[in-house]
Formats: C-alpha cells, sequence, structure tokens
C-alpha cells in the first residue's frame, strides 16, 4: 500500500503540503534575512540556501512521519507525538547533508560571509559524531515549525493526515429508532461492530434498503467508488473522521480513506447540506430538528441524530429546517 493514496495527488494536497509550503517558507526566511551567514547573502541566494535546506528536510521529516503512522497503526498513538516522533526522526537523518550543504555554501560564497558569522563545521561534525541527542536543542526551531506548520495546514484543509480514524461508533439513536441503529465496516468491507439493538443475522435477512436520493443515481460522487458494501444513492449523511470519511446509510456505515471537504464539494448534485463542521446531510433524510436549550440537532430517518454547528444554524434556518 502506498504512503500517499491516488486521491491526495489528485486533489492537489500533497503538491500543496510538500512543495509550494517548504518554498513559501524559504522565501519568508530569505527576505526576512534568517540565518547566521545566510542573511549576508544577496537575496537569490539566500533563497536557494533555504530551498537546498528547507525542502530536503521537509521531505525527510514528512516521509519519516508517515512511515511510523503506519508501522505504530497497532497502537495508535496521538497525532501530535506521532508529528514529534516523525520531526526527529526527519532531522536525524537530514543532520549529515544539513552540514554538507552548510560547509559547501560557506566555501564558495566565502566572500559574503564576515569571520563572525561563520559556522564552525568540523564542533558539527564532532557534536553529530557523539550522537544526535547532543544536537537537538540546535532543531527545536525547525521540529517546532514542522508541528506548527502541519497542525495549522490540517485545520485550514479540515484534515487530519497522521491521525487515526475514531472507535466504531455511530450517531446516538432516539428510543423509538433504537432498533435501526447501524453497524460499521472498515475501508476494505470487513464489519467492525454491530449495535446490540440490531444484529448480523437481522442485517442479513433485511430487505435491500431504499435509495434516499433516486436523483443521485446518474450522478455518483467520486468517492463512491471507495464503497464496499454501499451504494451512493443509499447515502443519508457523512461524516468527517480525522483523514477518513464515514459514509451512513440507513441501516450501516462504512469509512473510506478521503477527505471530507472534498466528499462534500462532489455531494453538491443532491439536495443536503452541510450542518457541522464535521458533518453532511441529505435533506430528504431529515425527520426532524431537535432543540436542547441553545443546541440544535436533526433527527434522520433511521433515528440518528446530528449535532448543529453554531456556525450552521442560521442556514438551517434558511432552508425551514430550524425555527
Amino acid at each position: 500500500m502506498s504512503l500517499y493514496s491516488n486521491h491526495e495527488w489528485q486533489s492537489g494536497s500533497r503538491l500543496t503540503f510538500l512543495v509550494i509550503l517548504p518554498i513559501a517558507i524559504a522565501l519568508w526566511y530569505a527576505l526576512v534575512r534568517t540565518g547566521v551567514f545566510a542573511q549576508h547573502f544577496p537575496l537569490p541566494l539566500a533563497l536557494a540556501y533555504w530551498l537546498c535546506l528547507l525542502v530536503p528536510r521537509w521531505w525527510l521529516q514528512d516521509l519519516a512521519t508517515r512511515l511510523l503512522h503506519r508501522g505504530l497503526q497497532r497502537w495508535r498513538p496521538p497525532r501530535l507525538l506521532l508529528l514529534v516522533l516523525g520531526g526527529v526522526l526527519g532531522i536525524a537523518i537530514f543532520q549529515p547533508y544539513g552540514l554538507w550543504l552548510i560547509s559547501w555554501f560557506q566555501e564558495t560564497f566565502a566572500q559574503y560571509i564576515p569571520p563572525a558569522a561563520r559556522y564552525d563545521i568540523a564542533a558539527g561534525w564532532a557534536a553529530l559524531s557523539r550522537g544526535f541527542a547532543g544536537t537537538v536543542p540546535q532543531h527545536l526551531v525547525a521540529l517546532t515549525l514542522w508541528i506548527v506548520a502541519n497542525l495549522l495546514y490540517d485545520r485550514a484543509t479540515d484534515s487530519a493526515r497522521f491521525g487515526y480514524p475514531a472507535a466504531a461508533t455511530e450517531p446516538a439513536a432516539s428510543p423509538s429508532a433504537a432498533g435501526a441503529a447501524m453497524t460499521t465496516t472498515t475501508e476494505d468491507g470487513t464489519p467492525a461492530a454491530t449495535s446490540p439493538a440490531t444484529t448480523g443475522a437481522d442485517l442479513a435477512r433485511a430487505t435491500p434498503e431504499p435509495a434516499i436520493n433516486p436523483a443521485a443515481v446518474t450522478a455518483a460522487p467520486a468517492f463512491a467508488s471507495r464503497l464496499r458494501r454501499l451504494t451512493h444513492d443509499q447515502i443519508i449523511a457523512i461524516e468527517a473522521e480525522d483523514h477518513y470519511v464515514r459514509v451512513h446509510s440507513q441501516t450501516q456505515s462504512e469509512l473510506i480513506h478521503y477527505r471530507f471537504t472534498d466528499a462534500v464539494a462532489e455531494l453538491q448534485h443532491v439536495p443536503g447540506m452541510r450542518v457541522h463542521r464535521s458533518y453532511w446531510v441529505a435533506r430528504l433524510a431529515i425527520r426532524s430538528v431537535r432543540r436542547a436549550g441553545p443546541n440544535l440537532s436533526l433527527v434522520l430517518v433511521n433515528g440518528a441524530q446530528i449535532p448543529i454547528g453554531r456556525s450552521y444554524n442560521e442556514a438551517v434556518r434558511q432552508v425551514g429546517l430550524a425555527g
């Protein structure tokens, strides 16, 4: 299995994070004259230096974090811990190249660097030879930049690339709809859990559920091609779970690796709306609106309840779903 999904490349998220973002950071460093000796370079040379330094380190940190994310999946470590470990491992691998690059720029463009601003390459190699731990303080800025950039990028793009899907839980159902509780399947189509109210045998005897939105039959969203157990015309809601999307039908749900915002965009032809940062709901799947103090939630045809985010309250009222 590839570390980078086809969807990531097709959506441009990989290009943005691995190319555009480090280039933008390198440009910023060059413009503000960061660096002990790079600050003395002409702007084009300073930019070249930071590009040669930042981009490979960025790629190594990303690769190291992805490898750890894959290798530690059994233990599901927190995303922040993965970012720290991946950032440190990427920097450790990068160290020899980084020292060589600094040495080469210093010797090649010595005419721009005052003696007091020269980096002690011999001391750098000596510190590295004693172990990576001794050089960690020098790289705290790089590690912090890696962590903060990831968290901000994921928040801006509504994703969490190094998280794990949440445990198999289903939306809370009203007491009258307990028999309609959903089951859960993983991306490879194997059942993850079945609610006590609906056994596997019950589902096996159930008749095929009807299309919730017949108009969707001739216009399937792209993400529907990843569904193993559901068909696109059975979709009543989709839910963001880190960098996965849980697709809900009336009786079950399925987890696929996809970006939530892209899935929502692909559902624009289906009557429905985003009602929460993490939920999109089909209009014909809504039975009623429930209020609990200042909080609103939607009750779907299977009894599941979907919270309405406060920033979406007005949009929900405008389509006549809440008074």
